[in-house]
C-alpha cells in the first residue's frame, strides 16, 4: 500500500458506524445552493439565479493578452465590483491594475456551468451572472456534495451478502463515510482555500467517488472481493488525509517541488520554449469519467507556469503524470487526454512525498508530445 494510505491511519479519527454523530463541517445540500448568485438580464434587472444554474471552478491559461473585464465577460459574468472581487480573491498574486494580463498568465474564476446540459447555455444567452459576495467558492463543490451523499446512502443499503468477506461491510461503510465527511468539510472551508487547494480537493473527491461507485456496482452483483476493496481503500486514502489537514487550516494535501530538465537531442544543452504539462494519474487513466471542463481546469491549474528548460513548480502530492509539449496548447492537450492519446509521460508516485525533490529529464524532440 502506498505511504500516503499508511499515513492516513495516524491522522484520522473515524466516525462511528452507529448513531448519527455530528461530523465536522456537516451541512445539507440546501445550505450550499447559490443564494448569492444573481443574474442580470438584457434590461438590466437583477434577479436571484435559479437553482439549476450551477457553478464550477475554472482554471485557464491565457493564450493571448487579456484584461480582467474581458475575462469576466467571456465567461458569462458581469463586470461589476463584487464579481471582480471574486476574481481578485481567487487570484491574489495577480495585479489587475495594469491593464491586459500577458499570455501565459494562469487565472482562476468561478463560472456558470454550461457544458453538461443545455440549461446553462440557453439560460445565459441574454444574461450575465453576478455575485452578491466574493465568497462563493462553496457552491463550486455542490456536485461533489450531492455525489458523496448519494454514494453513502447507496452503500448503507448493501447487505452483508454483497461481500466476499463479511468484515468488508464495516470497512466499506467507514470509507464512504470519510469521503462524505471530507466533501462536507471542503464545502464548509472552500472560501478559505486557495484556488489550487480547492482544485486539489475537488479532484480527490471526484476520484474517490469514481472508485466508490465502481466498487458499489461490484457489491450490488455480490462480487465485492477483498482485493477490490483494497484498491478502493487506496483511492480513498487522500480524502482521509484531507480531513485533519483542512480542519487545522492546512492545504488539503502537501506539496513537493518538482524540477524538469529538457535537453536537445543527445546534447547537454537545454531545450527552450516548452510547456510542462501535469495531470493527476486518475484523469489520464479515466478520461471519460471527467468532464472536458474539469480536465481543462486540472491541466491548467497543475501544469508549470515556468517554461522549460529548466523549469520547477510546487505540485500537490498525488499520483502525478508529467509530459512536455509546445507552449500554451492547453485545448489541444485536453483533446489528446480525452482520446487517451497522451504518451511519453513520466510518473511521480505519491509514495515519494517525503523524498527529495524529484528531477525529471526529457529529450527534445524525441519526448515532446505534439497536439
Amino acid at each position: 500500500m502506498r505511504r500516503l494510505a499508511a499515513a492516513v491511519f495516524l491522522l484520522v479519527l473515524h466516525v462511528p458506524l452507529t448513531g448519527r454523530a455530528q461530523e465536522p463541517g456537516a451541512a445539507t445540500l440546501q445550505q450550499f445552493r447559490p443564494k448569492n448568485v444573481l443574474v442580470i438580464d438584457a434590461s438590466g434587472a437583477v434577479k436571484k439565479a435559479p437553482d439549476q444554474l450551477k457553478l464550477r471552478l475554472r482554471s485557464e491559461t491565457l493564450n493571448t493578452p487579456e484584461d480582467a473585464s474581458s475575462v469576466l465577460q467571456r465567461n458569462g459574468l458581469s463586470d461589476d465590483p463584487k464579481t471582480m472581487g471574486m476574481l481578485k480573491k481567487l487570484n491574489p498574486t495577480q495585479d489587475f491594475s495594469k491593464g491586459a494580463l500577458p499570455a501565459g498568465t494562469k487565472l482562476d474564476v468561478l463560472v456558470p456551468r454550461t457544458g453538461e446540459d443545455d440549461f446553462g447555455r440557453k439560460f445565459l444567452v441574454d444574461k450575465k451572472v453576478t455575485y452578491g459576495s466574493p465568497a462563493i467558492a462553496r457552491w463550486a463543490v455542490h456536485d461533489e456534495l450531492a455525489r458523496t451523499s448519494n454514494i453513502k446512502s447507496t452503500t448503507y443499503k448493501l447487505p452483508v451478502t454483497a461481500y466476499e468477506n463479511p468484515e468488508s461491510l464495516a470497512e466499506h461503510r467507514r470509507l464512504v463515510t470519510d469521503i462524505d465527511k471530507a466533501a462536507k468539510l471542503v464545502a464548509t472551508k472552500a472560501d478559505s482555500l486557495s484556488a489550487t487547494d480547492l482544485a486539489v480537493a475537488k479532484y480527490e473527491l471526484q476520484y474517490a467517488s469514481i472508485r466508490a461507485e465502481q466498487f458499489n456496482e461490484l457489491a450490488k452483483l455480490g462480487a465485492a472481493k477483498r482485493s477490490d476493496l483494497a484498491m478502493f481503500k487506496e483511492a480513498a486514502a487522500p480524502t482521509q488525509l484531507m480531513i485533519p489537514r483542512v480542519m487545522s487550516g492546512q492545504a488539503p494535501l502537501p506539496y513537493r517541488r518538482i524540477r524538469v530538465v529538457v535537453l536537445k537531442g543527445e546534447s547537454q544543452e537545454d531545450a527552450k520554449e516548452l510547456q510542462v504539462y501535469v495531470l493527476p494519474a486518475g484523469v489520464l487513466a479515466n478520461p471519460m469519467k471527467f468532464t472536458k471542463e474539469d480536465i481543462e481546469t486540472y491541466l491548467s491549474k497543475f501544469s508549470f507556469q515556468e517554461e522549460a528548460s529548466p523549469a520547477s513548480a510546487d505540485v500537490p502530492v498525488f499520483d502525478t503524470r508529467i509530459w512536455i509539449g509546445p507552449r500554451l496548447k492547453f485545448p489541444e492537450m485536453v483533446r489528446l487526454v480525452q482520446s487517451g492519446a497522451v504518451s511519453k509521460v513520466q510518473p511521480v508516485a505519491d509514495s515519494d512525498w517525503n523524498a527529495p525533490a524529484p528531477v525529471l529529464r526529457f529529450r527534445a524532440p524525441a519526448d515532446v508530445v505534439l497536439p
